[in-house]
């Protein structure tokens, strides 16, 4: 006979369940498009465990956000691991990230809905530190192993990241995301291979 389970691996396929359930909901009707009794209806839980488990429907929103991030940064790392040399692969790594943006889920959850449900500060502020921490290291890497000038780390990869949430926000907005994301990706490139040149 199966153990039952405890109340803290309840809790947590509860939690997990409405995660994937607002994945789903929030990617096909947007946040304003779901109500709380939808989501809970589609983790096969009651209203009341859904509020158990997040304060507000936005709570649930910020959960599943950090979910697509997370996963997306996954995918990123599985293709930068693919470049040539380090500057290689920080450049396979944003061309990956603005591939995912173009990408159903992420560009309803993470680009057009996410800055409309958590505001600008908190919606950076989560970019920032899915991302920023990752290209940071990258481009410290990639200075010491002499691929392109010493520039400030810490400048650098704001800069870049700066760029690449800008341009995954532009391919998000675009009637034409797919050639959207060519034009980004291009500019991309012609920032990476500038920096392996150096200041002129």
């Amino acid at each position: 006979m199966a153990e039952r389970r405890t109340q803290a691996q309840r809790s947590a396929h509860t939690h997990a369940a409405l995660v994937e359930a607002g994945r789903h909901l929030f990617a096909e009707r947007g946040f304003s498009g779901v109500s709380s009794e939808e989501l809970a209806a589609a983790a096969g839980v009651s209203t009341g465990a859904l509020y158990h488990q997040f304060h507000s429907k936005r709570d649930l929103f910020l959960a599943v956000f950090e979910a697509v991030e997370a996963a997306a940064n996954e995918t990123i790392a599985l293709a930068a691991a693919k470049g040539s040399d380090a500057l290689d692969r920080l450049l396979q790594g944003c061309l990956a990230f603005l591939q995912i943006s173009s990408e159903p889920e992420y560009r309803r959850i993470v680009l057009l809905e996410g800055r409309a449900v958590l505001g600008w500060d908190a919606w950076q502020e989560v970019m920032l530190r899915h991302g920023l921490g990752t290209t940071t290291a990258a481009i410290e890497f990639i200075i010491k192993s002499g691929l392109i000038p010493p520039y400030e780390p810490t400048a650098l990869a704001h800069v870049f990241r700066g760029a690449l949430d800008a341009g995954a926000v532009l391919i998000a907005e675009s009637a034409d995301p797919e050639s959207a994301r060519a034009d980004v990706a291009a500019v991309i490139s012609g920032l990476a291979n500038g920096l392996r040149a150096g200041p002129a």
